[in-house]
C-alpha cells in the first residue's frame, strides 16, 4: 500500500469553515429526527397519531449549535489539526475522536454533577445524567461524521510536484 503524500494547504479553509459550523446542528437536527421518527412509530404501533412537531426539530438544531460549537473550538478543530497532521484522512479515525470528545465530555458534566451535588447517590438525577452521557456520546461520533463528510479530507489533492512524479 502507498505511503500517503504531503497534501495541499490552500483549499482546505472554506469546507473546514463549512464543516465547523454545520456539524453540531445538522447532527442535532438528525438526532432529535430519528427520535421524533421512532417515537412516532412506536405511537402508531399503538394505535395512537404520529405527531411530527417541526419546532422540536429545530430545537434538536438550536441543541446542537448550543453544545456542538463549544465543543468544536476545544475538541474538534484540535483533533482535526493533529489527525490532518498524522495523515488519518480516514471517517473512522474522526469517529474515535468524535467518541472519545463525547466521552470526555459527558464525564465532565456528569462528575461536575456530583461533585456539585446535583446528582446523589441514590438520585434519579443519576440516571438522567447517564442518558444525557449517552445522548452526548451519540451526538458527538454525528457531528464528527457529518464534519468529516463535509471537509472530506480524503480528497485533498496532492502537491504538484509529487502528483507529477506518480505520472513520471
Amino acid at each position: 500500500m502507498a505511503k500517503r503524500k504531503d497534501q495541499i494547504q490552500g483549499k482546505q479553509a472554506p469546507r473546514l469553515i463549512v464543516a465547523a459550523i454545520l456539524c453540531g446542528p445538522l447532527a442535532g437536527l438528525a438526532i432529535i429526527t430519528v427520535l421524533l421518527l421512532i417515537g412516532g412509530l412506536m405511537a402508531a404501533a399503538d394505535g395512537g397519531s404520529a405527531a411530527f412537531p417541526f419546532e422540536v426539530v429545530l430545537v434538536g438544531g438550536l441543541y446542537g449549535a448550543i453544545i456542538g460549537w463549544p465543543m468544536m473550538l476545544v475538541f474538534g478543530l484540535p483533533a482535526h489539526a493533529f489527525l490532518y497532521r498524522r495523515k488519518s484522512h480516514r471517517v473512522s479515525a474522526y469517529v474515535l475522536a468524535g467518541a472519545l470528545g463525547g466521552f470526555l465530555v459527558s464525564l465532565l458534566a456528569v462528575g461536575l454533577g456530583f461533585l456539585t451535588g446535583f446528582f446523589g447517590p441514590d438520585s434519579t438525577l443519576a440516571m438522567l445524567g447517564g442518558w444525557f452521557s449517552v445522548l452526548l456520546l451519540i451526538s458527538a461520533v454525528t457531528a464528527s461524521s457529518f464534519f468529516w463528510l463535509i471537509r472530506r479530507p480524503d480528497r485533498d489533492v496532492p502537491k504538484p510536484a509529487a502528483l507529477a512524479a506518480t505520472f513520471d
